[in-house]
């Protein structure tokens, strides 16, 4: 446990300077610090890895000594670990208004403080889940001097971006590559948050052939779970991940804004509904496809999957009948959400 606190607060001490709402505070201080002499340069930096590092110090430390250790179930700390990785996506696409913590309102003398302290004194709004996730991990651990190293190992990684800007200063490849890792990091935060959520889960699931079907003849959330990941694996097949946006594209192509989003919503919901039934009838009738297809069945398909399978890549080009049929302009939701079942067939 105590490793993997060290490891968390590396990785996330990393990944906080490069946050969009971090990362744009912290570089204009640098470069207005790589304005003035080395010796500024060094007291400043030090002024932000010295307050921040007494601040996660004091919190982390509280925590340990003020929070016993919780009971947390695997299956709830993926939630919450899936929860935060949603809010970094959305965050992407939707403004979220989280304020920063300043905790250097706190102190009677604030606004005569120098700008490295009230950075290095700030939370900003986009490292908060980071920090509920190291502070959780330091109260398991319940051991002040993990605490107290952690605390500067997440604030060391944090500033050293900073210092590394300030000394060497900013050319306009370090700008671009800082534009660029404002835009991925935080789908990067999202996915490892994804995968630390299923590898909780993962423990939880019992993947022999037995269980696996018996989960699936029967109906759960379990099911669902998995027919949910299935749909997800193979919607990136080359023809859906292809042709979908293509499909999307003309649906909503001469649209306004509102009008292009019910109409490409129709549309899903045209795919949706294609899909239910095919499902349904699957499920009903698939016993009496199976009672009426015998072993002889597979001396018929087996070659046509063989084939199927070759055509797929490119490798076997046969030339297949083709029908040709003028294209209609869609111009309801009913053309839209029709558009959809030969699609999904």
């Amino acid at each position: 446990m105590e490793s993997l606190l060290l490891f968390t607060a590396f990785t996330l001490g990393a990944l906080a300077f490069f946050e969009p709402c971090t990362i744009a505070t912290h570089t204009l201080f640098a470069a207005r610090s790589h304005q003035n002499n080395v010796a500024s340069r060094l007291v400043d930096i030090t002024l932000i890895w010295g307050s921040r590092s007494i601040l996660l110090i004091i919190l982390f430390s509280a925590a340990t000594l003020l929070i016993s250790a919780p009971e947390i179930s695997a299956v709830t700390a993926s939630i919450v670990l899936t929860v935060m990785a949603s809010v970094y996506l959305i965050s992407r696409k939707v403004y979220i208004p989280v304020p920063h913590l300043e905790f250097f309102r706190l102190i009677p003398f604030a606004s005569r403080l120098p700008d490295s302290v009230r950075l290095g004194l700030t939370a900003p709004a986009c490292t908060l889940p980071l920090l509920v996730i190291l502070i959780v991990l330091v109260v398991s651990v319940n051991s002040l001097p993990m605490a107290i190293i952690s605390a500067l190992l997440f604030a060391t990684l944090f500033s050293l971006p900073v210092l590394v800007a300030a000394m060497a200063g900013i050319n306009e490849s370090g700008k671009d590559f800082l534009s660029k890792a404002a835009n991925g990091t935080p789908y990067l935060t999202a996915i490892l948050l994804f995968g630390a959520a299923f590898y909780l889960l993962l423990p939880e699931f019992n993947l022999d052939r037995q269980s696996l079907e018996a989960t699936l003849q029967n109906a759960s959330f379990a099911g669902i779970g998995i027919a949910f990941v299935a749909g997800f694996v193979f919607s990136f097949n080359p023809v859906s991940f292809a042709s979908i946006p293509v499909v999307l594209a003309y649906v909503t192509r001469a649209h306004e804004k509102q009008q292009a989003l019910s109409l490409g919503g129709a549309f899903i919901v045209g795919l949706v509904l294609t899909h239910v039934v095919l499902g349904m009838v699957a499920a009903m009738g698939g016993e009496w496809v199976k009672s009426i297809m015998g072993r002889q069945w597979g001396l018929f398909l087996g070659p046509v999957l063989i084939v199927l399978g070759l055509m797929w890549p490119g490798w076997l080009k046969l030339k297949l009948p083709w029908i040709s049929m003028r294209g209609k302009k869609v111009t309801g939701h009913w053309g839209a959400l029709l558009l959809a079942i030969p699609f999904s067939v």
